[in-house]
């Protein structure tokens, strides 16, 4: 798979909503649980492109119940996998259409942008993608670190 943001900016380290890797540990309301899924940095309106080839299996949604922020979600599907990128911005031809790897299919949202106002400036969050993939396994939708199976760009140093 290749990374779903271009440039590649790496993985979201710890701020004050948490870490962004596979698994950090997350609260809500007292309730312990790991986050489900990747986050790879963006900026704001970077491009968004499919991870691995395959089709959008739903009509692009939202992020948040109630449309709140108006931050997005779509959908991929490609046997036996299935992923969900939160934060971006659908291209408005997208709908339930085959798509190849590396295809554009939008651009970043500012979900930092979203939390700030939303905490009224009080806490700060690094913009990304939020990526959750999931292998279709004995019928069941098992959750997978995208880290593993992500082939991202080297750096010369």
């Amino acid at each position: 798979m290749v990374p779903p943001s271009i440039p590649w900016r790496g993985t979201r380290q710890i701020d004050d909503f948490g870490g962004g890797g596979f698994g950090a540990p997350r609260s809500r309301n007292g309730v312990a649980y790991a986050h489900k899924g990747l986050d790879c940095i963006t900026v704001p309106r970077d491009p968004i492109v499919a991870p691995f080839a395959g089709g959008i299996y739903a009509t692009p949604g939202w992020a948040y119940p109630g449309h709140t922020g108006g931050l997005r979600t779509l959908h991929l599907r490609a046997f036996p996998w299935r992923c969900t990128l939160m934060y971006v911005l659908p291209l408005p031809d997208l709908d339930e259409k085959s798509v190849s790897m590396g295809q554009p299919l939008g651009e970043a949202q500012d979900v930092a942008g979203y939390h700030m106002d939303k905490n009224g400036g009080r806490m700060t969050m690094t913009n990304h993608l939020h990526m959750e993939l999931y292998e279709l396994v004995a019928g069941l939708w098992t959750l997978r670190d995208p880290t593993v199976y992500l082939v991202v760009p080297k750096c010369d140093g």
